[in-house]
């Protein structure tokens, strides 16, 4: 194989951005499983905060104002996740709001991801780990979404327990089209949004597939 037609190159100093960023969601997401129920919220909550300040490494953008409204977004976010968990809970209209500041964050990051990959003018481990982060980044929004429609209305979806952090795996179920159906949505809304969750996965997955393909084939 031709190497300079596929640079899979890692630089620590530049490309560390990603794997910790997908080492910290890959965290966030997996460990409670394993620490018990009595310690999988508390475990859950400090993984996000960190999953969060992962996430603020990914912001390359060039403006400083555009940096800067990225960063003082994913700071409030944070500080009100730490405030609900560990000082006082937030009531319903302040975690509505809480939720609409990520969801905002990571519309502007998923943006960003898209942005670098279309860019990119080599086939690197960073335009890799990139496309496979703004693959996931569409399922931290679906999240996001799910979570806030569950906030509006709990019988919006069938789950075990109403458990809300299982909210994570039904976003990621439905992103894959796996569907297994041990959690379905119940309303207009959170149907609606499960089918285009599932649509902007597969369309997504199409595109950045063809423009990986078309880098590649023009070295």
């Amino acid at each position: 194989m031709d190497r300079n037609k596929i640079a899979l190159r890692f630089n620590m100093k530049e490309d560390f951005k990603y794997p910790f960023f997908l080492i910290a969601l890959g965290a966030f997401m997996f460990v409670p499983s394993f620490v018990g129920k009595d310690y999988a919220d508390f475990i859950s909550n400090i993984l996000f905060v960190f999953f969060i300040i992962s996430s603020l490494s990914l912001i390359s953008a060039r403006s400083k104002m555009i940096r800067a409204f990225s960063y003082l977004i994913g700071i409030l976010g944070i500080s009100a996740e730490i405030v609900h968990k560990f000082i006082r809970p937030l009531g319903g209209s302040f975690q509505i709001v809480f939720m609409l500041l990520i969801f905002v964050y990571f519309i502007f990051l998923f943006i960003e991801l898209v942005g670098q990959i279309f860019k990119s003018k080599n086939i690197t481990l960073n335009v890799v780990l990139g496309a496979f982060s703004g693959y996931i980044m569409i399922g931290i929004i679906g999240y996001f979404v799910f979570r806030i429609i569950f906030l509006l209305n709990p019988e919006s979806f069938a789950i075990p327990e109403n458990n809300i952090q299982s909210l994570i795996y039904f976003t990621f179920i439905t992103l894959t089209t796996i569907g297994y159906g041990d959690i379905s949505p119940l309303s207009e809304i959170a149907r609606n949004f499960a089918v285009m969750l599932g649509l902007v996965g597969q369309f997504y997955n199409t595109v950045i597939i063809a423009i990986i393909i078309g880098k590649f084939l023009q070295r």
